[in-house]
């Protein structure tokens, strides 16, 4: 504990001092002690300061139930992060038999991340309403509807890659402009604000959470991928400027 964090406490009225000194110095008890020991333990499994002040001030029926979901949000993550692991493990064993790394790897890792940190990424630029959108297509999309979006956001990522050397003018990367609103419209399904909430996530795709401890590999993919996506956003903003 820091002496700033007991600071905080005090002022936000979740751990008072019992009293002070005459130079104004806190005073803590044993009484003091044993509460921090318990915002501290609450605090180790999960619960935010507010759920703890609720829990220091309520009768033990409210406890035992608050303790009760709590344990199982752990339970649950604790089913995540073994899904987590088994995905990562499978993409090292891609990665030993195929030495290539490709989009639907990438995704794996990223859907499985998502389900550990029990918020989907996209949330901070889809509304609800389009996240469930997006999820219904995925899931009624056929397996070989997927595969030939895969290839084409496969082979669109190669081209750009050959093209980020020209004039976001040129008709080459203007054509690129095109493909890339096809795919991203095909997902958004005509939802104009959905499609403009897609590219700013695939703008941001190199800050996913967690991102920062995957492999070499993963973090020059993403990397690439925010490069490609901010060529196209430059492209359009010459198109629409002309």
């Amino acid at each position: 504990m820091t002496v700033r964090t007991i600071r905080y406490y005090d002022t936000t009225g979740l751990l008072k001092p019992s009293a002070y000194s005459d130079a104004g110095r806190r005073l803590y008890s044993a009484w003091d002690y044993a509460r921090l020991q318990q915002i501290l333990t609450l605090k180790l499994i999960g619960l935010s300061l507010e759920e703890i002040r609720g829990l220091l001030t309520t009768d033990r029926v409210e406890i035992e139930a608050l303790l009760d979901r709590q344990k199982q949000a752990l339970t649950q993550q604790a089913q995540q992060i073994a899904a987590v692991i088994r995905t990562l493990e499978q993409a090292q064993q891609a990665l030993k038999s195929s030495q290539t790394w490709d989009l639907e790897h990438f995704v794996h890792i990223i859907q499985a991340v998502n389900m550990h940190q029990q918020t989907n990424w996209f949330d901070q630029f889809l509304t609800d309403a389009q996240q469930h959108k997006l999820a219904q297509h995925q899931e009624s999309a056929a397996l070989e509807d997927q595969k030939r979006s895969g290839e084409a956001w496969k082979a669109l990522f190669a081209d750009i890659q050959a093209n980020l050397h020209r004039d976001v003018h040129d008709a080459e990367v203007q054509t690129l402009v095109d493909r890339w609103q096809a795919l991203t419209g095909s997902l958004a399904q005509g939802d104009a604000d959905f499609e403009q909430g897609l590219n700013r996530a695939y703008a941001l795709v190199d800050q996913v959470p967690g991102l920062e401890d995957a492999p070499v590999a993963i973090r020059q993919w993403a990397q690439a991928l925010r490069e490609a996506a901010a060529f196209i956003q430059r492209a359009l903003a010459a198109r629409n400027a002309g």
